[in-house]
């Protein structure tokens, strides 16, 4: 059995900083439309009972918020399963009701890890999202029982990539990457940049 990080030693989690970014993507190899997802990168330090603090990572990915505007997220609360209904898709099983799933990743190690209540506040006036999270990270590959995490994490809200099929070698042009944002985001609520040939909507933070 591969070594891993023993849970039963975690004393504290520290949480450091956290990003919620977006990308309107689609994958013609699997036939998956045009769709808004949301990731969440949360940097954080695992103390454990030898005094050490362990540089360590949380990230959660393809969250799926239902919004149009970062605006609408303030006081919002999404609660999702442990173990959610599943249907059979082309011969694989795939959840039929909301999941949020990533990973803890510790000492090179990746956790499997599921959020089963995202909690969003109010922003700041530094313009950070106050966030509550509830996960239960997977240790039972490594013999340990699975552990739940209540933390909180102010969330910088940052932009949404318009990244088109992925498949593609190219980005969307300007005008295809405004025809995408158009139908997922409130474009008076963001600001577009280019950057490296990649169109970004930034939220307008007034």
């Amino acid at each position: 059995m591969a070594r891993g990080l023993n849970p039963n030693s975690l004393v504290k989690l520290h949480v450091l900083t956290g990003e919620l970014s977006g990308k309107i993507l689609s994958n013609s190899s699997i036939r998956q439309s045009l769709a808004l997802q949301y990731n969440m990168d949360i940097e954080v330090h695992l103390e454990v009972d030898t005094g050490e603090w362990l540089p360590s990572h949380i990230s959660l990915k393809e969250l799926d918020f239902e919004i149009k505007s970062w605006r609408e997220l303030v006081n919002k609360i999404y609660n999702y399963s442990l173990n959610p209904k599943t249907e059979i898709q082309e011969g694989t099983p795939v959840p039929n009701e909301p999941v949020a799933t990533g990973a803890l990743i510790a000492q090179g190690q990746h956790y499997p890890l599921k959020a089963t209540q995202i909690c969003f506040e109010q922003f700041d006036n530094t313009h950070k999202l106050a966030t509550s999270l509830t996960c239960t990270v997977d240790f039972t590959p490594y013999g340990y029982s699975p552990v739940t995490l209540t933390f909180n994490v102010p969330l910088v809200v940052d932009g949404v990539v318009i990244q088109g099929d992925i498949n593609q070698m190219t980005y969307p042009d300007t005008a295809t990457a405004e025809t995408m944002a158009r139908k997922f985001l409130q474009l008076d609520d963001y600001q577009s940049y280019i950057v490296d040939d990649v169109v970004i909507y930034v939220p307008i933070m007034r």
